[in-house]
């Protein structure tokens, strides 16, 4: 073969490879399978012994901060040493607002309090006309949390289920306080589910208590004990305790 034919060859050999590197180049790009898929929460910050799941328990693993939470994740916090996690809420499924950049102010937050169980059931943002509706839905299975929405649009929806019954958040910035289960040195009458509200409302639904729902409607500076029924005033001291850690999770 002479020097130019082998030089021609050289050349098309050189084309092909270029061709289909570029077709893999592409192929990768063009996979949905390759893209970062919107998450459901993020842990932005872990003081304590934490663990998540991401199969209903069948595996654990610790948590860290940065660690991502897909929709159906489960986490737990630990008991000694007043632990507790802030998970940042993300986009979720559906249409991805923008990820990174939308402001970490100006996402939606929960503080996990000590011993308490927290799972992330749905995180989903849909485009609608020129903004979005977020549907949030939390299952607190034992525990306390403490929580802020940013920016609760009309049409979206945020639920916090516990075993007997759920809440739902209203009006466009919430700031809120659950627990299920006796709180970690509070008296009995901490027991069952008690909700406070220091600003926003919320409709409390009881399924467990009779064979009709009990529809309670708590509304902001206000308290509900499931337990005893009881709707009151909030104290001046949970005021400052909802305040104090919701300015620390920012």
């Amino acid at each position: 073969m002479s020097a130019d034919a082998r030089q021609k060859v050289k050349t098309t050999q050189h084309a092909i490879n270029c061709l289909i590197a570029c077709g893999a180049i592409l192929a990768a790009g063009c996979n949905p399978a390759d893209q970062p898929a919107p998450w459901a929460a993020k842990a932005d910050r872990v003081e304590g012994p934490a663990r998540y799941t991401t199969n209903n328990g069948a595996d654990w693993m610790a948590l860290e901060r940065g660690t991502i939470l897909p929709e159906g994740s489960v986490v737990q916090t630990g008991l000694e040493g007043r632990p507790y996690v802030d998970l940042l809420l993300g986009d979720g499924a559906g249409k991805d607002r923008g990820g990174a950049k939308l402001p970490k102010a100006d996402r939606d937050r929960v503080r996990l309090h000590e011993d308490t169980v927290l799972g992330i059931d749905q995180r989903t943002t849909m485009a609608a006309g020129t903004g979005f509706h977020v549907q949030t839905q939390l299952d607190l299975r034992k525990g306390h949390i403490t929580g802020r929405v940013k920016q609760l649009e009309a049409g979206s929806l945020y639920e916090i289920r516990y075993a007997k019954g759920v809440a739902g958040l209203r009006a466009p910035e919430v700031l809120y306080e659950m627990s299920w289960g006796k709180r970690p040195g509070n008296d009995e009458s901490s027991a069952g589910c008690v909700m406070s509200l220091l600003s926003g409302d919320a409709v409390f639904v009881q399924t467990a208590t009779n064979p009709t729902p009990t529809v309670t409607v708590i509304s902001a500076g206000s308290t509900f004990n499931g337990l005893t029924q009881n709707l009151a005033p909030l104290s001046e001291a949970a005021r400052k305790e909802i305040s104090a850690t919701v300015k620390a999770m920012y």
